[in-house]
């Protein structure tokens, strides 16, 4: 956690880059794959001597650079949310300041005041100018090492379906099936020849009717063919499930923001309140509703027209309402206190 309070000063500029791609670069213990590092907040001590840095995917491993000096004493919280570095010796004014993941940058503005005093948010970076000349090609460099292996590719389309296979040999006859139903009534049969005539009997009595005689056993029924066969072609692979892909990081969360008019009235925002200081040109206060952790704010101003410099001259926290409230003032290029639009972003000390 960052102190805030009389001995720190909070300097803050604009991204200008978001986002510079170098050359090959260690890859920062992130498995050849390191993550763009991001700035959203600089502080520095008033003694100079060392520079806070608020921001996403920030690293002790990261490269510093102030002004094109490299910075040492190097460390970032476990979350990578914040970063400090030990501090050159450096005359007021306003210096670049690079932070490098491998081969990921990004870049910020701060603006330095004389030690002991405070310090102002630096304005957006002009346009980049125009590219010079190529220079002369440089000596081949060593082969370096082998790269780790890449993830996993994509899985490929399904491939067409295989011919269809030659048809099986026969299977064995089945066993036979149960008994069928009793066929139907066979046809009479034709009528025999006429015999010959016998001779005359003499009459015999009549003789009594005959029983019925006992109906004939049903026929076998024959054996049930064999089924016939029905070939299906093989189903073709199904493809294997590609990987999950990694959980983004945790953004920064803001208590406030807005946009104050140089009358001291709210053009943008909520949860504020604004004022003309007093009836001297150039001064505000902004009272802001309490916070829900109700941890102290580090607050970044701007202004929106150039030539003009913007500073929080004053910051305390209210022990009877918890309101937040802080002073600004807004000068010209000749130092002198006008009026001017400027906005704001209050961002709680985690």
């Amino acid at each position: 956690m960052f102190r805030f309070g009389a001995k720190w000063v909070a300097v803050v500029g604009i991204v200008v880059a978001t986002s510079v791609v170098l050359g090959a670069a260690a890859n920062n213990g992130n498995g050849g794959n390191p993550k763009q590092p991001d700035v959203v907040a600089a502080t520095v001590s008033v003694d100079q001597s060392t520079l806070f840095v608020y921001g996403e995917n920030l690293s002790s491993s990261s490269l510093v650079t102030f002004g094109g000096i490299a910075l040492g004493g190097v460390q970032a919280d476990s979350a990578g949310h914040q970063l400090i570095a030990l501090m050159p010796a450096v005359p007021p004014g306003s210096y670049r300041l690079v932070i490098t993941n491998s081969n990921k940058s990004c870049e910020f503005y701060v603006s330095v005041a004389a030690a002991g005093g405070s310090a102002s948010t630096e304005g957006v970076a002009g346009p980049t100018g125009p590219a010079g000349p190529a220079g002369t090609n440089g000596a081949d460099g060593a082969v370096g090492p082998t790269g780790p292996i890449g993830p996993a590719g994509p899985t490929g389309a399904t491939g067409p379906a295989g011919p269809t296979g030659a048809t099986g040999p026969a299977g064995p006859t089945g066993a036979t099936g149960p008994t069928g139903p009793s066929g139907a009534t066979g046809a009479t049969g034709a009528t025999g020849g006429t015999g010959p005539q016998g001779t005359p009997g003499t009459n015999g009595t009549n003789g009594t009717n005959g029983t019925n005689g006992v109906d004939g056993a049903p026929g076998a029924t024959g054996p049930t063919g064999p089924q016939g066969m029905s070939i299906v072609g093989p189903a073709g692979p199904t493809g294997p499930t590609g990987p999950t892909g990694e959980q983004g990081p945790t953004g920064i969360s803001f208590a406030y923001s807005g946009w104050i008019s140089s009358s001291g009235g709210i053009r943008a925002g909520t949860g504020f309140t604004s004022r003309r200081l007093g009836t001297s040109a150039g001064s505000y206060r902004v009272t802001a509703n309490p916070t829900v952790t109700g941890v102290p704010l580090v607050i970044s101003v701007s202004p929106t027209a150039a030539g003009i410099t913007v500073r929080v001259i004053g910051y305390f926290k209210d022990t009877t309402t918890n309101q937040h409230i802080f002073d600004v003032d807004a000068r010209n290029s000749s130092g002198a206190l006008v009026d001017a639009e400027f906005t704001f972003v209050a961002i709680p000390i985690s």
